[in-house]
């Protein structure tokens, strides 16, 4: 029996694909700990895991600076208690973690929620601009650009001194699991086999039951979601209303926390809105999923084998969205671009071609 400890930071996208893993390391006899904020305590609970609780600083909203302060918060508390442990496991939001794991002098692990990263995928972010990949791929190469960069972000004077793109991209620890497949993966012939184990979605250990009338339903069901970071959009959700409202099928639309059912107005008949839902067991019923392009969504749609509309917000998610479109998984519209004229259209014809829309529950 080994004695483990789990890191991360309190984000729903990276404490997800963890739970799975949480418990069926609890379940082979390990003693495993995970230390996380309260907030995230009900979905660690049925894990088995022993539970450390960290003051976390983020917010509702992302706040970048919040976000490193409560990374501090992090590595401070696991540095006091991990020596007592055998093996640290860390999600790779946390920036530190192959750091702390010298530092420890433990067996490390990263779990990777997002694609594996290097260089290249960092050039990919800003593709379509040459003039400002060029220029900031020159920049990142300057030590002190990046010494700039972490006195900005970490407020922590200790750690100040780490080199912010290194720990994330270029400091990984000897095993690094990956949520994903490599085939999905975007330049994945760069990753060495040994060092980055690709192993698919990881959709066990969570919330089952929910309360959502499927069996009220149309026979297709369409579900939307923003995710639980950039859902403080009225406008998109509102679009996506128009677009479905009164046709012959029913949406269910998770809209988050940081807006208001009542702003939307009148709630057609065929619309089920909540502020979150088990996305697990929603897709599982769903013909049709209106996305974020987050790579958890992603994995799960390929999980459940549903199509996609990617309407990528932020970060990774244009990446993931070309590349499902790439893979002949769904259709991308650019955020700035969406209609419900457009959203109804793309609807339709994924309709015509997928085999799931095609065929009844």
């Amino acid at each position: 029996m080994a004695k483990i400890l789990i890191l991360n930071i309190p984000m729903h996208g990276h404490v997800n694909p963890t739970i799975a893993l949480t418990k069926e390391l609890v379940e082979r006899g390990h003693d495993v700990t995970y230390l996380i904020s309260e907030e995230f305590r009900k979905k660690i609970v049925p894990t088995g895991a022993n539970i450390i609780t960290y003051k976390s600083q983020a917010g509702k909203t992302v706040v970048i600076k919040d976000l490193f302060t409560t990374m501090s918060t992090i590595y401070y508390k696991a540095l006091k208690i991990g020596g007592d442990f055998d093996c640290l496991i860390y999600e790779m939001g946390f920036f530190y973690g192959a750091k702390l794991g010298e530092e420890l002098g433990i067996k490390t692990v990263c779990l990777t929620s997002t694609f594996a990263l290097n260089d290249k995928i960092g050039d990919d972010f800003i593709k379509n601009n040459a003039f400002l990949r060029s220029f900031l791929r020159n920049i990142m190469k300057s030590k002190a650009f990046r010494k700039v960069l972490s006195i900005l972000l970490i407020k922590d004077k200790n750690l100040r001194h780490a080199d912010l793109i290194y720990e994330l991209i270029d400091h990984n620890p000897d095993l690094n699991i990956v949520y994903t497949t490599r085939q999905f993966q975007v330049h994945n012939e760069d990753f060495d086999e040994k060092q980055f184990v690709f192993i698919g979605p990881s959709v066990g250990g969570r919330v089952k039951e929910c309360d959502i009338p499927f069996d009220k339903m149309k026979e297709k069901i369409v579900y939307i979601s923003l995710g639980t970071v950039s859902t403080n959009s009225l406008h998109f959700f509102k679009t996506c209303i128009e677009a479905f409202k009164d046709t012959n099928v029913s949406v269910i639309m998770s809209i988050g926390k940081q807006i208001n059912i009542k702003d939307l107005g009148i709630i057609p008949a065929n619309f089920y809105v909540y502020p979150l839902v088990p996305q697990v067991v929603v897709l599982e019923h769903t013909d049709l999923f209106i996305t974020h392009c987050g790579m958890n969504s992603a994995n799960e749609a390929m999980y459940c084998g549903i199509p996609v509309i990617g309407i990528p917000q932020r970060g990774d998610q244009p990446i993931v969205g070309n590349r499902m479109k790439e893979l002949g998984l769904g259709e991308v519209i650019n955020k700035k671009h969406v209609t419900a004229t457009n959203l109804s259209a793309t609807a339709n014809k994924i309709d015509r071609k997928s085999t799931r829309l095609n065929s009844s529950h």
